[in-house]
C-alpha cells in the first residue's frame, strides 16, 4: 500500500458545534476559546503570518447576533442547517477522501491533514499546517453545498 493511503484525512467541527450551540458560553470565556480552539489558534497564527489585525470587535458582534436569535429560531436559521448538513456529512466525506486524493498525489506523498470549520472568522478558508474553513463567509452564499458538496470530486476541499 501506497504511503498516501496510510495518510490520515480528519474533519472536526467541534469549533463550529460550539459557535452554534452554545455562543453565550464562548463569548464568556472569549480568551480561552480563542487560545484553545485549533480553528481559532490557526486563525490567529495565520493572521500573525499575514500582518493581518483580526477585527474582534466584528467578531463579538456576529457571536452576539447570533445569540440575539432566540434558540427555537436558530434551528430554523440557513446558518444552523448549514453547520448541521456539514457536521452530518463528516463520515460521507472521509469515506471518499483519501482516496480521492491520493489519485492525484504521488504514492509517497503524506496527507496527515485536519479540516477544521468555524465561523465569523476573517478569511473563507486558508490552509497553514491544517485547513481551516469559515463556514459564515459570505463567498459560499449560505450554501454547504458549495462548502462540501455531495459529490466529493467537486468539493471544495479536493479540486480536481
Amino acid at each position: 500500500m501506497s504511503r498516501c493511503k496510510r495518510s490520515v484525512i480528519e474533519f472536526n467541527t467541534d469549533t463550529l458545534e460550539k459557535i452554534i450551540n452554545n455562543p453565550e458560553n464562548i463569548l464568556n470565556n472569549e480568551d480561552v476559546f480563542w487560545k484553545e480552539e485549533r480553528a481559532q489558534k490557526l486563525t490567529k497564527d495565520w493572521a500573525k503570518n499575514i500582518g493581518y489585525e483580526i477585527p474582534f470587535d466584528k467578531w463579538r458582534r456576529e457571536i452576539k447576533n447570533w445569540i440575539k436569535i432566540p434558540a427555537e429560531e436558530r434551528e430554523k436559521h440557513i446558518f444552523m442547517q448549514n453547520c448541521r448538513k456539514i457536521i452530518k456529512f463528516k463520515e460521507d466525506f472521509l469515506s471518499k477522501a483519501l482516496h480521492h486524493i491520493c489519485n492525484f498525489l504521488p504514492k509517497e506523498a503524506n496527507v496527515d491533514v485536519t479540516i477544521y470549520f468555524t465561523a465569523f472568522i476573517p478569511p473563507r478558508a486558508f490552509a497553514q499546517e491544517d485547513i481551516v474553513i469559515n463556514v459564515s463567509a459570505r463567498y459560499w452564499n449560505e450554501n454547504a453545498d458549495n462548502i462540501i458538496k455531495q459529490d466529493i470530486r467537486y468539493s471544495f476541499l479536493i479540486p480536481l
